[in-house]
């Protein structure tokens, strides 16, 4: 497979250089309104991008196998990446991929994408970095974004993750300490959350925020706040890196910062030159080194198995 569509995650949608209007309205919308009504659904409306769509999943000949599709391309081998639909408890149909070109691997990832990226922009970027740490992944698409039914938001993103690690574990038979939750900007959110549940055997938090609040207004202090990972991270018990870049304007290096300091159990993290999840080439080998380390070094500990309870 040949690259196709890099990765071009954000964070909050509009905190960044092109889009300078924005963080200052979200930020009134922010100090006016998160203590009454409803600011989880000015939150979703604002920290959400669908991005434009770039791959399709359909059937085989056959009419059983699902195969995923680049719509600027070809199908994508049927025994490396494997696409289903997934149906979660909040009654969305999401799409997912399986990436298995490592016949044993270490563990599976589940990848929970930043803001603007879907699975047709991820796929060859993941694939090739699945093989680099002989990891297989599991990634899957927001509500409302790619090939996913429903609307982006918070809690459909809650119910996302759930349904993917349903996969995961069961059809897929992956055990928890074969698995690590790898979540990028926003993904974050929905890694932590999960995270906070149940043991897994390590969790990657590229770009954390500390909460939606938090980025717009980071010297107020709400009654109610959204996206919220500073109120979950200390009920993290997996291993956890962060990486974070120093130059980050979307997401300041304070969110990363603060967050280890939040940790159980934090191994070495990862400071890199570069803006939000875009680093520099020097920084990007340091990135595949430090998350390979992470995988053949970091994650040698005791392993305990919580229960898993939606809330």
């Amino acid at each position: 497979m040949s690259e196709r569509h890099p990765s071009a995650p954000i964070g909050i949608r509009g905190l960044d250089e092109e889009n300078p209007t924005i963080p200052g309205f979200l930020r009134m919308l922010c100090c006016l309104f998160c203590c009454p009504p409803c600011p989880s659904r000015i939150v979703d409306k604002l920290a959400f991008y669908k991005p434009e769509l770039t791959y399709d999943i359909k059937k085989d000949k056959s009419g059983n196998l699902s195969i995923f599709h680049w719509i600027d391309g070809g199908d994508a081998p049927k025994n490396l990446i494997e696409a289903r639909y997934l149906k979660t408890q909040r009654g969305n149909t999401i799409a997912t991929i399986h990436m298995k070109p490592n016949a044993d691997p270490k563990f599976t990832i589940l990848y929970s994408h930043g803001n603007a990226d879907e699975l047709g922009r991820l796929s060859e970027h993941l694939f090739t970095t699945s093989q680099a740490l002989n990891c297989n992944y599991v990634c899957y698409d927001y509500s409302g974004y790619g090939k996913s039914s429903g609307k982006p938001s918070e809690k459909n993103m809650y119910a996302d993750i759930r349904a993917a690690f349903h996969l995961l574990t069961t059809e897929y038979g992956v055990p928890l300490n074969k698995v690590i939750l790898h979540g990028q900007s926003i993904g974050t959110v929905a890694a932590i959350h999960l995270a906070s549940t149940v043991e897994v055997a390590g969790v990657i938090l590229e770009g954390p925020l500390l909460s939606a609040f938090k980025l717009a207004c980071p010297n107020t202090n709400c009654c109610f706040d959204s996206l919220s990972n500073i109120s979950k991270m200390d009920k993290v018990s997996s291993p956890v890196l962060i990486i974070h870049a120093v130059d980050d304007k979307t997401v300041p290096i304070d969110h990363g910062v603060t967050l280890l300091g939040k940790c159980q159990n934090p191994v070495e993290p990862l400071w890199l030159n570069g803006g939000h999840c875009d680093y520099t080439p020097e920084s990007r080998i340091k990135y595949n080194e430090r998350l390979k380390r992470f995988v053949d070094s970091d994650l040698q500990g005791g392993f305990v198995e919580v229960d898993l309870n939606d809330d």
